[in-house]
């Protein structure tokens, strides 16, 4: 019992002194520790590895594809910026995301597929009304065709 005693007491006392003398060191090493300048030149070092390594290869492939040239890839959620032809799909997407939560959630498999089948229902008659899909393929190879001349 007094071996116990002995071993709590010994772990509660190393956690306080290692608090005491590691904690400020710690807190002193992040503060010291220096940013990378810009994301510009993250990229041309991962750049310069792909050259060498597959795994860097790969994520200079995502990021010039898939973040247009920046890790995260800016994003602009200014709905009026967006091209007229992908707006719709915002609206619908905002009309109809309060309606996936349910207030009375059912554990009978019908009344679940019913539900599920009459959003679904809504959904494709909402994109089908508002969305000029030869409008989105003019967009879409625009995107195409801009993406591949960088």
């Amino acid at each position: 019992m007094q071996t116990l005693t002995l071993f709590i007491l010994a772990s509660v006392a190393i956690g306080v002194i290692g608090k005491i003398v590691f904690y400020p060191l710690i807190q002193s090493l992040l503060e010291q520790r220096t940013e990378p300048n810009t994301e510009h030149e993250n990229f041309h070092a991962i750049k310069a590895l792909a050259e060498h390594h597959e795994v860097a290869e790969v994520l200079c492939n995502l990021i010039q594809k898939d973040g247009a040239g920046s890790w995260p890839p800016s994003t602009n959620h200014t709905h009026t910026t967006w091209p007229l032809a992908l707006q719709a799909y915002k609206e619908i997407y905002l009309e109809l995301a309060p309606l996936l939560p349910q207030p009375n959630p059912s554990l009978d498999d019908q009344t679940n597929i019913n539900r599920i089948s009459e959003f679904r229902q809504r959904f494709r008659k909402l994109l089908c009304e508002r969305v000029d899909l030869v409008e989105v393929k003019k967009v879409r190879s625009m995107e195409i065709v801009r993406a591949s001349k960088c």
